[in-house]
């Protein structure tokens, strides 16, 4: 979400995407996929901070920048309701926090 974009990066996703069409594989790509960057985690506590949006949408406009000429498909989150039940409700996955009655759990 913030500080420089890695060309490497860039470059390895649009060499992929560019092999999966190739080959006739249309690719559908998911932004978070339970993959959050610690130095979120550590300043806004994960998605239980409103200011996390702003991070989030610079990192989907650049995704949407470089690559989204050739992804028709997208998808903002993997499983949102799993992020939420298992992430911020009852603890079972990351990041572990939990929501009354059960506490917090870092």
């Amino acid at each position: 979400g913030r500080g420089p974009v890695n060309p490497k990066g860039l470059r390895f996703y649009k060499s992929f995407i560019h092999e999966l069409k190739i080959h006739g594989i249309e690719p559908h790509v998911t932004l978070y996929h339970n993959d959050l960057p610690q130095v979120l985690e550590d300043e806004y506590e994960g998605w239980t901070d409103r200011r996390i949006i702003d991070d989030f949408t610079a990192f989907a406009n650049v995704c949407f920048r470089e690559f989204g000429e050739a992804v028709k498909f997208w998808s903002t989150i993997n499983e949102p309701n799993m992020l939420a039940l298992a992430g911020y409700d009852v603890g079972s996955g990351p990041p572990t926090h939990c929501s009354p009655p059960f506490g917090l759990v870092n």
